[in-house]
């Protein structure tokens, strides 16, 4: 973009055009964080930005800048749509020995638990009559498949798009309309980060969140978008009406296994993973803080600081392979079977894919004979 504005010379232009880049992200509250990330164009992956605090940081605040030697200025606004916010956490450990048979036994009493859980403050949340809505948030598409399947199994009557909508990074065109059709009527809206950007449902006051314990800095960052899905307005019986102004709710489920090799070990192994848990809390409060306040409010040597996660910076390619489709296409068909593991077609063409790729060679040449416009490859090294 600063390439084109240099090209057409935009940033001073002589015949009155007043042309601005305008770059709207909720995450990226402070100048520093933003010069860091964002004036070099290399690639970078996720990461979380952290900075002290002297000043006094206000609701609403401008500051001018110099970003690539070009006058800026960033625009904050540091606040949560919601009159209150309670914040509630819910831990479960669980501790066990290690055995050599231990990863190949299956045992779910733990993700069993906290599924139980979830079900069981959904239920509590909905039969309250101004609870018109909650949101579940799961990152594993087949731990929400599960927690989903459970109340299908015990209610016939608990139907998608009558009583739920399941948001996922796979959801078809025809998904996609139903949702919009359907998202005012169902009481539950189970998702996904990557299916739910976008998205709004203001008639939901109480936000589940399952903690996701892999990639944290990308899932903080999609934590932090997820809590504000339920701001805006709806309209119900001919009235504008927005629960903005009303109190809000927000609990967080944290799950860990203690696995130890000796009794003498059990104790540490336990302090180690609760220790885990708490640095992992506070990194999530203070980023939650951050994004509401301006910086995270727990005091570390009397300090305030800024905890920013951030999404990594990446050049995807333009082309793709056949090789790469059928990467892609076996991977979402092995994902799709966990969500829909009753439909056994897509188990079996995964299979039929994987065998015959299997036995298939595949000769990468460049086109262009002249070796002048021929890059150097990684493959002929």
């Amino acid at each position: 973009m600063s390439n084109f504005f240099r090209q057409y010379n935009l940033f001073h232009n002589p015949y009155g055009f007043n042309a601005k880049i305008i770059i709207a992200d909720a995450s990226i509250v402070d100048k520093k964080v933003i010069s860091q990330h964002l004036e070099k164009s290399s690639i970078e992956p996720d990461q979380i930005y952290y900075r002290g605090v002297n000043s006094e940081i206000l609701p609403l605040s401008a500051t001018n800048f110099e970003f690539n030697q070009k006058p800026a200025k960033i625009i904050n606004t540091n606040s949560y749509p919601s009159k209150n916010l309670t914040v509630k956490y819910q831990i479960f450990l669980e501790t066990k020995k290690f055995t050599e048979s231990l990863y190949k036994e299956k045992t779910n009493n733990l993700t069993s638990r906290l599924q139980q859980a979830i079900i069981s403050d959904i239920n509590r949340i909905l039969a309250y009559p101004e609870n018109k809505q909650v949101i579940v948030y799961i990152q594993d598409k087949s731990h929400l498949q599960d927690l989903i399947t459970q109340p299908e199994e015990t209610n016939t009557e608990f139907t998608e798009n009558k009583d739920y909508l399941q948001i996922h990074s796979n959801n078809s065109e025809a998904d996609k309309q139903k949702i919009k059709e359907y998202e005012n009527h169902v009481k539950i809206i189970f998702m996904t980060a990557s299916g739910s950007r976008g998205l709004s449902f203001p008639k939901a006051r109480h936000i589940l969140v399952d903690i996701p314990r892999f990639n944290i800095e990308a899932n903080l960052m999609e934590i932090i978008r997820v809590i504000y899905r339920g701001r805006s307005e709806f309209f119900e019986n001919g009235e504008k009406i927005t629960n903005d102004d009303k109190d809000k709710f927000l609990t967080f489920y944290l799950w860990e296994e203690v696995i130890f090799d000796d009794e003498k070990e059990a104790e540490l192994s336990l302090q180690e993973k609760i220790l885990n848990v708490v640095n992992l809390l506070l990194l999530l409060k203070a980023a939650i803080m951050t994004t509401i306040k301006g910086y995270g409010n727990i005091n570390i040597g009397n300090h305030r600081y800024l905890i920013i996660p951030i999404g990594g910076k990446s050049v995807s390619s333009v082309g793709e392979t056949f090789s790469g489709k059928m990467k892609n296409l076996i991977t979402l068909l092995d994902k799709e079977y966990k969500i829909n593991y009753k439909s056994k077609i897509l188990l079996e063409v995964s299979d039929k894919l994987k065998s015959l790729l299997g036995k298939t060679d595949f000769l990468l040449k460049w086109i262009d004979k002249n070796p002048k416009n021929n890059p150097v490859s990684y493959l002929n090294i």
